[in-house]
């Protein structure tokens, strides 16, 4: 029975991982999101919006959300090879007890073999599963840590994506002034650059769940406000606006919606729903509907849904500049 339980705890952390590492827009797997939308949902309320320094603090929750996650995978590893090996695997006349055999896994898993002669496993089959609690070990810390390296890749690329639109205009008010200058403006060409950079984040958002948890504590690199803002923007006055038509809009509308359709998965929908500063009755679905078309349809979610992702991410809506003449939108 022992034996079972152990076996059954080594399968759920390899299967988890797997669900985590290799499923591709699946989302984590059912441990790592636990973990990962307690962790999150924590740091938030121990947040303060209003000052640097929680900002500062702040940034060190994804990275201590990534390394919670691994240490939970091995450390299930340990304390299931641990109830495997019980007592009845070694050598040893005498039952070992529960620490020694937590002290002898935990050296199966990170690769360092023992001298004691009371910790030698006793015959072929329970050298077979040795080797395959060491194999565990390898195959879970070096999938660990290559999982890591892409996950600081993205986050250079979101906060890029935050700068970008940052360069367009600090406001809203600046964002339009800039697209009505006169003697051919190319403004446009800003905006449909960033359907690519915004639906390349958003999957990989969905490529890696935790890589929301990454908080920026510069305003001109944190992503929610910035993408918030280029939607206040699309959604205010754009007639004298040259080019942005709705072949600029819509793609870039669509590509935002997708975005917040990626979080969703990660605790956004959950999170506008039970917050009580957001107006509940005008959330719209988050989903993109690809049945659906028409000029008129425009696949963004209301603003209220963009207020919801920006405190979210840690911000409130006064971090989104929208300048004296921009107007937020009822509802």
């Amino acid at each position: 029975m022992t034996m079972t339980l152990g076996l059954a705890l080594v399968l759920f952390a390899l299967v988890d991982m797997f669900m985590t590492v290799f499923m591709i827009g699946g989302g984590a797997g059912p441990q790592s999101s636990f973990v990962a939308d307690r962790a999150w949902r924590l740091a938030l309320r121990l947040h303060d919006a209003a000052s640097d320094r929680s900002h500062s603090l702040m940034r060190a929750t994804g990275p201590l959300i990534v390394l919670l996650v691994l240490f939970t995978w091995v450390l299930e590893l340990i304390l299931g090879w641990a109830l495997v090996f019980a007592g009845h695997g070694f050598e040893s006349s005498e039952p070992l007890g529960f620490d020694d055999r937590l002290l002898f896994s935990a050296r199966a898993i990170v690769g360092r073999s023992g001298n004691e002669p009371s910790l030698a496993v006793d015959g072929d089959g329970w050298e077979l599963l040795y080797a395959l609690a060491g194999m565990s070990g390898v195959l879970m810390v070096s999938v660990g840590l290559a999982y890591v390296l892409p996950i600081l890749a993205s986050v250079a690329h979101k906060r890029s994506i935050a700068a970008r639109i940052h360069t367009l205009g600090d406001t809203v008010d600046d964002m339009r002034a800039l697209g009505r200058t006169p003697g051919g403006s190319s403004f446009e060409l800003h905006l449909v650059a960033l359907v690519g950079e915004i639906s390349l984040t958003a999957e990989r958002h969905r490529s890696y769940p935790v890589l929301h948890y990454f908080h920026s504590r510069d305003p001109h690199a944190a992503l929610a406000p910035a993408i918030a803002k280029m939607v206040v923007l699309l959604r205010g006055p754009l007639e004298e606006v040259d080019k942005v038509d709705l072949t600029v809009r819509l793609p870039l509308e669509r590509a935002v919606a997708n975005l917040l359709a990626a979080l969703s998965s990660m605790g956004l929908s959950r999170y506008a729903r039970v917050d009580g500063r957001i107006d509940h009755d005008s959330l719209d679905r988050i989903e993109l509907d690809p049945s659906a078309g028409g000029e008129d349809r425009l696949d963004v979610p209301s603003l209220d849904w963009f207020e919801a992702y920006v405190r979210f991410d840690g911000w409130e809506w006064e971090a989104v500049p929208e300048g004296d003449s921009s107007r937020r939108e009822p509802g």
